[in-house]
């Protein structure tokens, strides 16, 4: 397998919350094909792998709810890529892939008076679970995929 890694980048952490980010570390595969972000040194930037599960199938209101946040964090400082999709094996989840230029913009997102609303409106969720995996990517490859045969 050693031979087969392009990049290896050290995680900042992984688990249920933000604030246990920088207790584990762990390993990824980066790769990109995102024109934006040409191959070589990228500083330190952040990428979060999220989701949300809601305890229902994600309907009209959740997903309101949902566009009219990731507007917003479009908007911030520092916000790369912010992207939600409804999981295909799980229409109770929701995944979050987020870019970030700095650790900093990303603490920052958290202190926004509209995820502030958004963490608090969520306790109308009972059976609401989610999962946090952060990490400090500072390298990104070109990468294309081979063609479908």
């Amino acid at each position: 397998m050693e031979s087969r890694r392009i990049f290896l980048e050290t995680a900042i952490g992984t688990g249920a919350a933000l604030a246990a980010a920088s207790s584990t570390s762990a390993l990824a595969l980066s790769k990109t094909s995102d024109p934006a972000m040409p191959a070589g040194p990228i500083g330190e930037q952040i990428v979060v792998l999220a989701w949300i599960a809601f305890g229902r199938p994600v309907d009209e209101a959740i997903r309101s709810e949902m566009t009219a946040l990731a507007a917003a964090t479009r908007q911030e400082a520092g916000c790369l890529i912010y992207e939600l999709a409804v999981d295909l094996a799980d229409p109770c989840r929701i995944r979050l892939l987020e870019r970030w230029a700095s650790y900093t913009a990303l603490e920052a997102h958290f202190r926004t008076p509209h995820m502030r609303t958004f963490r608090a409106d969520l306790t109308r969720f009972p059976a609401l679970r989610s999962g946090i995996e952060v990490f400090g990517v500072t390298h990104a490859l070109d990468f294309k995929a081979p063609p479908i045969d």
